[in-house]
């Protein structure tokens, strides 16, 4: 009796391992942008980008020190706050740019405010009063931010990018 015992034991752990072995580890918040390209065009991907995008404020900022890899409860009081240091708000961004088919809508800056955006792999769209910039890998381009305006990732592919803002006394 206690041999059959013993070898359904290791059976079971060896099964155990073999399972736990194969499944693909959890994405953390805090290592969201430091997964293989492809992670970015997947289901899990697309999952995390949605609940960046609920997370965001009416400012188009995003609250400072959640974990943003689950969806927020349902019934959760809407709060104002948004904050743009520490990372709370460019690794949305930076994420939101990597999941093919997001766009990040910025509200507009103070007058004569201006972005420049440079891309470094794939593509990123600009958009502002109704017209569409399509920016290549190697290319800048230039945005008043004095306007509603935002920028998306239209391709199938992650799309990296530099971005810097000069915004107006």
């Amino acid at each position: 009796m206690r041999k059959p015992l013993l070898g359904l034991i290791v059976l079971l752990a060896s099964a155990a391992a073999h399972v736990c072995a194969q499944a693909p580890a959890r994405v953390r918040w805090q290592n969201v942008l430091e997964q293989p390209a492809d992670w970015y065009t997947s289901p899990d991907a697309r999952a995390v980008a949605d609940n960046v995008l609920r997370f965001q404020r009416e400012s188009g900022g995003w609250p400072k020190d959640i974990d943003m890899m689950e969806a927020p409860k349902a019934g959760a009081p809407a709060r104002p706050d948004a904050t743009i240091d520490n990372g709370a708000t460019t690794t949305q961004i930076r994420l939101l740019s990597q999941v093919p088919g997001d766009t990040y809508r910025g509200q507009a800056d103070p007058a004569r405010s201006q972005e420049l955006f440079y891309v470094l792999d794939g593509l990123l769209t600009l958009t502002a009063d109704d017209q569409e910039v399509v920016v290549p890998a190697g290319a800048s381009s230039r945005l008043r931010s004095d306007r509603v305006y935002a920028y998306r990732n239209a391709s199938k592919k992650p799309v990296q990018f530099l971005r810097t803002v000069s915004l107006a006394p």
